[in-house]
């Protein structure tokens, strides 16, 4: 080992002289294991980067012989890894040379690089579990304390990649960034001086906003350069530097100081919540570092620089210029450092870099296994280790695999990072400026996507400003002793609380009846010893770590006390705090038999652990009744937990209470405002919390039932809400029927007209034989009335209940029908035509006229009308159908028409057969009048297109069986107008002036 004295550093980061005492710990086990590498010395060379892109590159350039061609070292060293760096920038910076010789690159603390290409670089092996899982970690946490409003801070080029990766995400998951801060990049300490303007006006901007969180990103560097911000601030008297920032740090940053540093108040991070990459406790690692000696070095080139600096020393026959306190000695311990200098637990870096060097061991002894020449290799000395390149080494490193003193199994995944997941890790600061790193959580790689990380809110703590003034006085921390009782007076509260004087009464009687009871501890005396924590932080830390020998180590009671239990405290606050300390040393070792204890106390109750060793009591709920005299007495009214069911957690006696003398033995209302009746909704208010809200009635078709519903609901299809809007009311079924009132009048009209039809009938059949009804084309005049009666019967069809049979007729025989009759009518407005042609002379009209032309009209017609109605049928019929929605309180039982375009046809076809009539009629209208129907037709024909153009905008406006009445009204109006236009002229001369009803007179001309 040898280092390097041509680039003298201003100063250095003690705290990561552990990486290199890891390193060499690692080695010396290897070397010492006969199982791995045998007969093989493994051994290393270390390069300082300092933080230097130029010196990472020259360190790189100056490896040994086997990476630079043609260079031949004089000694027996061959390279087959390089470990480092540990920062992101290092290493792309090491891989920019290492990887054009293929020679493996393990890296302990940096990430995969920002290029896809060099993330699989064939040469680069990660000893960090990928970024992403603390992207994931850094969201999950934010959204575990529902912290919606942050800051980021990131140094770098890297902390640009990192702010604009993890913004997405954050926008993602509802959380909003106040600022968003990147420091330039640092090389030298001379630049730090030149940052001074820019870091104060970040350090304002962060204490400034509101954000109460600041995720920082970054590595050694920017932790250095962190904590000099930190300082400048507070010097510069930055303003609201009282008020309390939680920073949360990536696994990248370390509580890492230069020499001049180590001095600044560390209080700022108290509370801070650290991404850690994952540790473990390597057997003999503590031992090995507390055996460090500057005096035996044995090639340490680093050791004295390091004791110089964190020890404040100086060496004999040293020439440096430095101030310092002293000599140094050699009997300094490292255990007496701060935890900015140097902490005696292994850090994850150095955990990293100790499983680098057994991951490389354990490669190398798998790549001599393989070869057939081993045996040679080994008895021949190094003359065939000459033979292996770095290269050749890939292969066994990416299926390496081995479990490692701690118990943990180390191997490398697909993207060949080992996939450790990183520690949550809450930063507790005392007044020394001392701090320990509590492991409060997890982000482990192989989590469920539903809970990808773990953490144990009990054993948070927080930074103090973000805690609540407690009362003077305090609660007790109660430590249970084997002997005597004694009290703690060097630290005299300003008032104590009187009524907390039981607890400690209750402590004593305990004591003293276990003590009298020959049953218990015979022959054993339980002691108690009592602290105060007087409800603050530092005195609660300081009467843990004041706990005799069985808890600090290196430290001997004079008395005899064997400490087996603590009990405290009073308040949530006191006990993580004892929590913090006491769980570091597992007291008490009583814990099997802690939480299988059960036994009947003098109350008689049964007092036993449950499975999160709690005690499952319950609690009691009391009503405080006061006295003039201002004393008072706490009944029990009712009980919480316990025994109870889900369904019945809680138990309340309200005859039993007593309400406060203003509510007059009524319970108080304690709302922001009355609730919203049934029939509204809540509304939330802007700028108010949820409690607070407006009422909003439910929208038209929706109802609440109960007070204070969030949502109104609709109600189903066949119901409707009732005035309030409070229930759903069935809708009663409804359609036109006989039994209304309308449906009523619409059937004796219908019935009516069909009884004069049959009149005017039996008129023209008994009177057949007169002249007028002869001279009219006496069989069309029957079909006529025939097919105007059966008209005027096809409302019955309409007022029937709609059904499938129903629904197919009235359609269709409506149109049939109608067509018939319209046929009928223009059947005859040709004949009367034709008639006056062919009574000329030579006319050739005259074999037109008769019977059998009349037929081919009618028959022809209506077989064109009866093609679209079998098409109708034939491609989508009439069908029974409900209207739900047309009427709110009524479900509309109707006949849907299917196509409706093929409706519309019959309707045009009809209306076409109309106008074709009236065209006819209208100019036959001028010809002689005796015989002469032309007149009368037209005026029928007129009537007839007037309704049933009017029929079509009537009927598409109208809802629901109204629309059936339209049609049926319609139908009788059309018909009616016929009938009446038609035949009442002839009936007026056959009934009432039989005198003109002769031949003599219809043959008289005008």
């Amino acid at each position: 080992m040898s280092s390097r004295q041509d680039f003298v550093p201003e100063s250095v980061v003690a705290r990561n002289y552990q990486h290199i005492l890891a390193l060499v710990f690692a080695v010396k086990e290897i070397n010492e294991n006969p199982k791995i590498l045998p007969n093989i010395t493994l051994g290393f060379h270390i390069y300082d980067s300092y933080f230097s892109e130029r010196m990472t590159y020259r360190a790189a350039l100056n490896l040994p012989s086997t990476l630079v061609p043609n260079y031949k070292c004089h000694t027996q060293k061959y390279l087959m890894t390089a470990i480092g760096g540990l920062d992101f920038d290092t290493s792309l910076q090491m891989a920019d040379i290492l990887d054009i010789y293929k020679i493996p690159q393990l890296t302990y603390g940096s990430f995969a690089p920002e290029d896809a290409d060099q993330s699989q670089s064939a040469s680069f092996y990660r000893m960090v579990s990928n970024e992403a899982h603390q992207y994931t970690g850094i969201v999950e946490l934010l959204l575990h304390f529902g912290w919606t409003w942050v800051g980021l801070l990131a140094s770098g080029d890297s902390g640009e990649r990192f702010i604009q990766t993890l913004k997405p995400l954050l926008y993602q998951k509802g959380i909003c960034l106040a600022f968003s801060e990147t420091t330039l990049k640092t090389t030298y300490l001379a630049e730090y001086y030149v940052m001074y303007f820019h870091w104060v006006q970040i350090y304002q901007a962060i204490m400034e906003s509101k954000a109460k969180v600041v995720v920082v990103y970054g590595g050694t560097r920017s932790m250095l350069a962190l904590r000099s911000m930190v300082a400048l601030g507070l010097l510069e008297n930055v303003t609201k530097t009282s008020e309390g920032k939680l920073w949360i740090l990536t696994a990248q940053l370390d509580f890492a100081a230069l020499t001049y540093q180590m001095s600044w108040d560390m209080q700022v991070f108290h509370g801070s919540l650290s991404f850690t990459v994952h540790s473990n406790v390597v057997q003999g690692f503590k031992a090995f570092l507390q055996a460090q000696n500057p005096f035996e070095e044995d090639g340490n080139g680093f050791v004295k620089q390091f004791w110089a600096q964190v020890f404040l020393c100086l060496f004999p026959n040293s020439n440096t210029q430095e101030q310092a306190s002293g000599t140094c000695t050699g009997e300094e311990k490292l255990e007496d450092l701060p935890s900015p200098a140097f902490v005696m637990s292994i850090t994850g870096h150095s955990y990293n870099l100790y499983n680098a060097v057994y991951a490389t061991a354990h490669a190398l002894h798998a790549m001599f296994l393989s070869r057939t020449k081993y045996r040679a290799a080994v008895e021949g000395g190094m003359q065939e280790l000459q033979k292996f390149q770095p290269w050749q080494l890939h292969p066994f490193l990416r299926t390496v695999s081995f479990n490692n003193s701690a118990g943990e199994t180390v191997s490398f995944g697909e993207s060949w990072e080992v996939e450790a997941g990183f520690d949550i890790t809450n930063m507790v600061t005392f007044p020394n400026n001392s701090f320990v790193r509590v492991k409060v959580g997890r982000v482990d790689v192989e989590a469920t996507p539903d809970q990808p990380f773990t953490l144990d809110d009990n054993r948070m703590v927080w930074h103090r400003s973000f805690h609540q003034e407690g009362e003077e006085g305090g609660g007790a921390i109660l430590l249970l002793w084997l002997c005597s009782m004694s009290s703690r007076q060097d630290f005299v509260p300003e008032g104590v609380v009187p009524k907390n004087y039981q607890h400690i009464l209750a402590l004593v009687f305990a004591v003293k009846e276990i003590n009298e009871n020959p049953k218990i501890l015979p022959n054993i005396t339980l002691g108690i010893h009592i602290y105060d924590n007087y409800f603050d932080e530092r005195m609660t830390y300081w009467a843990s770590l004041n706990l005799p020998s069985t808890l600090m180590p290196n430290y001997k009671c004079s008395l005899r006390k064997h400490l087996m239990a603590v009990i405290g405290g009073l308040d949530f606050d006191t006990s993580v705090y004892l929590a913090n300390i006491l769980n570091i040393y597992n007291i008490p070792q009583l814990h099997p038999f802690l939480r299988t204890v059960s036994f009947n106390n003098s109350a008689g109750e049964t007092v036993s652990f449950g499975e999160n060793r709690e005690v499952e009591v319950g609690f009691d709920i009391t009503n405080l009744i006061t006295f003039p005299n201002n004393s008072f007495v706490s009944v029990k009214v009712g009980r919480v937990g316990g025994e109870a069911t889900p369904d019945q957690p809680f138990t309340l006696d309200d005859n039993r209470m007593v309400w406060h003398r203003s509510f007059h033995q009524v319970p108080p209302l304690s709302v922001c405002n009355p609730s919203c009746p049934p029939g509204s909704s809540k509304e939330k208010k802007e700028g108010e919390p949820f409690c607070c809200y407006d009422c909003a009635p439910c929208p038209q078709g929706k109802i609440s039932s109960e007070k204070d519903m969030d949502d109104c609901v609709a109600c189903p299809e066949d119901h409707y809400p009732n005035m309030e809007q409070s229930q759903c009311i069935p809708k009663t079924i409804s359609f036109l029927s006989f039994k209304e009132p309308l449906g009523m009048s619409l059937a004796l009209l219908a019935l009516s007209l069909s009884l004069l039809t049959v009149v005017v009938l039996v008129i023209f059949i008994k009177h057949q034989d007169t002249p007028i009804v002869r001279a009219n084309n006496r069989d069309l005049t029957y079909a006529l009335l025939t097919f105007l009666l059966l008209c005027f019967l096809c409302p019955l069809i309409f007022l029937s209940p709609p059904e499938r049979v129903s629904c197919l007729l009235r359609q269709m025989a409506f149109g049939l029908v109608f067509t018939v009759t319209v046929s009928c009518v223009l059947a005859k407005t040709i004949t009367v035509v034709l008639a006056f042609v062919a009574t000329k002379p030579g006319s050739r009209m005259r074999k037109w006229v008769g019977k059998r032309l009349a037929s081919a009209i009618v028959i022809s017609c209506s077989l064109i009308q009866v093609g679209i109605c079998t098409v109708w049928l034939g491609t989508s019929p009439p069908f029974p159908d409900s209207d739900m929605h047309s009427v709110m309180k009524e479900i509309i039982l109707g006949c849907n028409e299917g196509f409706v375009g093929l409706f519309y046809c019959v309707l045009g076809y009809m209306g076409f057969l109309a106008i074709v009539s009236f065209v006819v009629a209208f100019f036959a209208r001028k010809l002689p009048e005796s015989f002469n129907e032309a007149k009368f037709i037209t005026f029928s024909m007129f009537l007839f297109c007037s309704v049933w153009i009017s029929f079509v905008p009537v009927y598409l406006s109208t809802k629901g069986k109204y629309m059936v009445a339209v049609e049926i009204f319609s139908i009788l109006a059309s018909s009616a107008g016929l009938l009446g236009s038609i035949f009442a002229p002839k009936c007026y001369t056959i009934v009432l002036r039989p005198d003109l009803n002769s031949k003599e007179q219809l043959i008289k001309r005008k």
